[in-house]
């Protein structure tokens, strides 16, 4: 049981982005459908969402290390579940203030965003990428602002307007080129160029900038790993000297360790197998 509730958990901890905005993408429906006529579809539609929102609150209750905790930290949660409670349609003042309760429902996309934006900020923290998407812009509708006027005059040209130009500038840099919108002229022509080669440039930095926070992430992870796991080893070079306290912290310690192999695979690093066989023969 502790295995199974441990697994649920990390797979809520590892997909916890993608997972919310799924949530909050439903949420708004349930909302919506809240003030949508009562077409027979929309109702069993309804009625499958609420189902979705108490087996999912249910599953993540039940498999909280502390059920106390997770409901103080998830009441929201709890009180926007009110509205799957069926046979308030009967009352016309709890059906409007089952409405509001809804609303609720979307007040998680206000943790999933602010997680993302964490994200997004870490991105493009990278040396040199923030100045790059500023000239790309400038870049944009600077090429877009040149093609219009260039193209404007010839005869049945689609640069009719200044957002014609920004959708084909928009169009070229992220080089997928449908080709509805071209340049005739020589200079609309090299903007046309200028705008992919600097589309290809973004991308790839880009691109790397992601694979970089990435690694970074990843590193000062494995960094407190091994700062962890050095600490553990240093208690086991010294187990028969350790407090009744630093005992019973060490054994928490261990067993979520072996906790995480199970789930992630070893964790390890060298020596602690020396360390900890070491102080095993010695015990």
């Amino acid at each position: 049981m502790e295995q199974l509730r441990d697994r649920i958990n990390g797979w809520f901890e590892k997909h916890e982005v993608p997972w919310e905005l799924f949530m909050v993408a439903w949420a708004i429906i349930f909302v919506v459908l809240a003030f949508l006529p009562g077409h027979p579809i929309f109702k069993v539609i309804d009625v499958g969402i609420s189902i979705f929102f108490v087996t999912e609150f249910c599953v993540r209750i039940l498999a909280a290390r502390s059920r106390s905790h997770y409901l103080l930290h998830h009441w929201m949660d709890l009180v926007a579940l009110v509205p799957a409670i069926p046979g308030y349609q009967d009352n016309a003042t709890a059906a409007r203030l089952v409405r509001l309760l809804r609303l609720l429902m979307v007040l998680r996309l206000l943790g999933a965003l602010d997680r993302i934006t964490h994200h997004i900020r870490g991105v493009t923290a990278q040396p040199g990428l923030t100045y790059l998407i500023a000239i790309i812009i400038v870049m944009v509708f600077g090429a877009a602002a040149v093609n219009y006027f260039v193209e404007r005059d010839i005869q049945n040209t689609l640069y009719d307007s200044y957002s014609s130009a920004v959708y084909w500038a928009i169009v070229t840099v992220t080089t997928t080129g449908y080709g509805d919108i071209t340049p005739k002229t020589a200079l609309g022509r090299s903007m046309s160029a200028m705008l992919m080669i600097g589309g290809l440039i973004l991308w790839s930095l880009l691109t790397a900038s992601v694979i970089n926070y990435l690694s970074e992430i990843a590193r000062s992870r494995r960094h407190h790993v091994d700062q962890a796991l050095e600490e553990l080893k240093g208690k086991l070079d010294r187990l028969d000297s350790l407090s009744p306290d630093e005992l019973l912290s060490l054994k928490g310690a261990v067993a979520a360790i072996v906790d995480r192999r199970l789930e992630k695979g070893p964790l390890s690093s060298p020596g602690l197998a020396t360390g900890s066989g070491g102080d095993s023969s010695r015990t």
